[in-house]
Parts: C-alpha cells; structure tokens; sequence
C-alpha cells in the first residue's frame, strides 16, 4: 500500500521541490493507493492535487503544516532584527470534513493578516487552540516542530483535550536529530492520550536530495 501522508510540493516555497505531478506520478509508481498534501501554510494546490490524484486512482487527503509561535504579534524593539524574532514550530492538521477544512482557511487568513504577517505567516499556539477541534486531525509536526517547544507536554495534552485525533510521528530516519526528536515523541505517547504515527515527509523524488538542499540554502539565503 505504502500511503504517502506529508508530502510537500513547490507550493511550499524553499521547501520542496516536488511538482503536483511529479508527486502523483511519483506516489503511483511506488504502488501507493492514498497520497496526502501537507503544505507549509498552504491550500493552494487542493484542486489541482485532488484531480490529479483522482485522474491517477489515488485517495487524495489534504493536510497543511502550520507555522506557529509564542508571539504572532512581535515586531522588533530598537535594536532588534529579523534573527530575533521568537522561534518557529511546526504541527500539521488534516480536516477530516468540511468543517475542518473551513478551519483551516480561518487560521490560514488570520496567519497572513496584517497583525500576524510578518516576513512569513504564523499564527500563535492561542490562535490555534482557539480553532481547534474534532474536526481536525493533528500530526505534532516533524522538522523543527512543536516536539521541540519547552511547554510540549502541555502542548500535546490541550491537543488531546480539543481533539480525539492526535499524533506524535515517529520517522524512520538514523541520525542523532531524529533520535532525539523520536524520544520524544515516543514519551508522550507513554504519558499522554496522544497515538504513534510512523510517518516520512516527502520533498523531492528518487536521487533529488542534493538539489533539494541547495534550493533550501539559496531560499534560506545560507
């Protein structure tokens, strides 16, 4: 079956350098039957990916990766530049009906409003709880996600309080970072209603690392 759950495409800008087709062509070829969208901050693709992957015989999910922060609101003080701006962690959702889905175009319209925009959008872990609900499933991020907030196990805890649909993705990737970020995942699990979830993200095709790295750096202007 090999189910594809968090896929990026060039939707999320700096990101990932999969197309819509390269990713259900991509998804196909591995013999996958579901493939899921998980943009950065992004809906954009939803038409154009859900009739791809139709056209392809694959079950299409729509997710997005939301940015988030302790302070949605900052703008620097005198003396302050864009590096200090608080931290920002990642966490995707899935709308699991259309009432989750109208979620998200909500948190996605206030994270790039004029009080929230500022160089990227985000929205605040406030604004998020505010929103969420049984509606939405919630994968606790991957990548410099909410596993590394300080306040994580309090985090995960409103999360289940809100929605019965919450995850801690465990990836299957042998380095010293995702060990530690799994550790952690695999604690809450232990000590809180939150379910594992093996999960991969996916950002470019076969042998398209490299080149996925260097449109990360030049994006990142490193």
């Amino acid at each position: 079956m090999n189910p594809i759950l968090a896929a990026r495409s060039d939707f999320s800008v700096g990101e990932s350098i999969l197309t819509i087709d390269k990713l259900v062509s991509g998804a196909k070829a591995i013999g996958a039957s579901v493939v899921g969208l998980t943009d950065t901050m992004s809906v954009t693709a939803l038409i154009d990916f859900s009739n791809a992957a139709k056209k392809a015989e694959l079950r299409p999910i729509i997710g997005c990766r939301l940015r988030l922060t302790d302070d949605p609101t900052w703008r620097p003080a005198k003396g302050e530049k864009k590096k200090h701006m608080p931290r920002e962690y990642f966490l995707t959702v899935y709308p699991r009906n259309d009432a989750g889905m109208k979620t998200v175009f909500r948190l996605l319209t206030l994270a790039n409003s004029e009080q929230r925009f500022y160089y990227v959008a985000k929205i605040g872990f406030d604004d998020f709880f505010a929103e969420l609900t049984d509606d939405l499933v919630v994968v606790l991020g991957d990548g410099a996600s909410v596993l590394e907030h300080p306040d994580v196990e309090n985090i995960a805890k409103r999360c289940c309080k809100q929605s019965k649909h919450v995850y801690a993705p465990l990836v299957p990737i042998n380095t010293p970072y995702w060990g530690r970020v799994n550790q952690i995942a695999a604690g809450l699990c232990a000590t809180t209603r939150v379910l594992p979830i093996v999960i991969r993200t996916a950002l470019y095709e076969k042998d398209g690392a490299d080149v996925q790295e260097i449109m990360t750096a030049i994006s990142d202007n490193d």
